[in-house]
């Protein structure tokens, strides 16, 4: 799945049923269409977890199942007229029921699936066609091209998400959600002394007078958004001989981030120029690659970029130590000239202001 064009910022609580209580910190949600095979994989995989997060209140479901025009899936447009909207509980399971005996409705006609949701389901019709036709546009609206599409926390997924990766996403989502005081990132507890510019990749000559060393991890959502507000201005600064960039991917196990390494292992750290190339190409890529397991990673990067395993493992054990010497936690990390440190969310705009002052001095 591509999620690059994907934008969950307009999307409704509102529309499609909700699964657990209103007020959960944590909104997942779901696009789906109950004829479609993966839909019914993504189901299968991930119930049992969204049930635990669901049942803990910590999480609400909120799936829209999505009527599609034409194919195989317009069956599962004629089930989906059998939800009951009005009885979310009821409807999930109904949901449930749905994919579990999809292999004996889905050989019929669309009139031999109406009738077995009547005579074998017990299903009644809804009166719905309303909200079916709303949330068709809201799936539109977003972006959702294909089913399942799923959104959690920043993260754009579909039945290639393992229960690890996203079990981690959830208990992310819901110490951030539950945060009631601004996290701290401890910047001034950094030790900007252990920064170095080995094992980097490096934008910009050798002696301009600002070091800006980015600690970043290619699957980190955080870390792309840096990339997407920030290259632009740091290479024309580095073209204009300001500043240098030295950058380190850092390997971190946690929230489903072990995926950048997986990609990081196809960076070419011998040619730096080839090296920048994949760098850019690797974010600005993002959204085609991130939501793959490891093996269709690999498959990607050797497949679609034309890339050649370098193993890397030296590079991410020396990147890693030393981003753990310096007491780094989150990515991403910026240091300017071992002088200051700008972490997480607001990285990008409290480094370009810093940037300013500092090359207007």
């Amino acid at each position: 799945m591509d999620a690059t064009n994907i934008d969950f910022s307009t999307v409704s609580d509102e529309l499609g049923f909700r699964y657990g209580k209103a007020d959960a910190p944590v909104k997942l949600y779901a696009y789906l269409n109950v004829e479609c095979p993966f839909s019914r994989k993504f189901e299968q995989q991930n119930t049992a977890i969204i049930q635990e997060f669901v049942e803990a209140g910590k999480v609400q479901y909120i799936v829209k199942p999505v009527d599609r025009p034409t194919g195989h899936l317009r069956k599962g447009n004629v089930m989906h007229s059998y939800l009951t909207y009005d009885d979310p509980e009821n409807a999930f399971k109904q949901l449930t029921e749905m994919f579990k005996t999809r292999q004996e409705w889905t050989a019929l006609d669309e009139a031999g699936v109406a009738e077995y949701a009547e005579n074998q389901l017990g299903y009644r019709k809804q009166d719905h066609d309303d909200i079916q036709e709303a949330i068709k546009a809201e799936a539109a609206e977003v972006g959702a091209k294909t089913v399942p599409t799923a959104y959690v926390f920043g993260q754009v997924f579909d039945e290639h998400e393992d229960n690890n990766t996203i079990r981690d996403w959830f208990n992310a989502a819901y110490q951030t959600a539950t945060q009631t005081a601004v996290f701290d990132f401890a910047t001034d507890k950094l030790d900007l002394d252990n920064v170095t510019d080995k094992r980097a990749i490096k934008y910009g000559q050798d002696d301009a007078p600002i070091k800006v060393t980015e600690y970043l991890n290619f699957r980190c959502q955080g870390s792309k958004n840096f990339e997407d507000k920030m290259s632009e201005k740091l290479e024309a600064l580095a073209d204009e001989g300001k500043i240098q960039r030295i950058i380190k991917h850092v390997d971190i196990d946690k929230a489903g981030l072990s995926k950048g390494e997986v990609i990081n292992r196809f960076v070419d750290y011998s040619d730096q120029e080839k090296a920048y190339k994949q760098f850019k190409e690797i974010f600005a890529r993002h959204g085609e690659w991130k939501t793959t397991d490891f093996r269709g990673i690999v498959d990607y990067a050797i497949e679609t970029l034309s890339y050649q395993y370098q193993g890397n493992r030296l590079q991410n054990d020396i990147v890693k130590a030393e981003f753990e010497a310096i007491g780094g936690t989150a990515t991403p990390t910026i240091v300017v000239n071992s002088e200051k440190a700008f972490v997480g969310p607001t990285a990008s705009e409290d480094l370009a202001a810093y940037l300013d002052e500092k090359i207007a001095q």
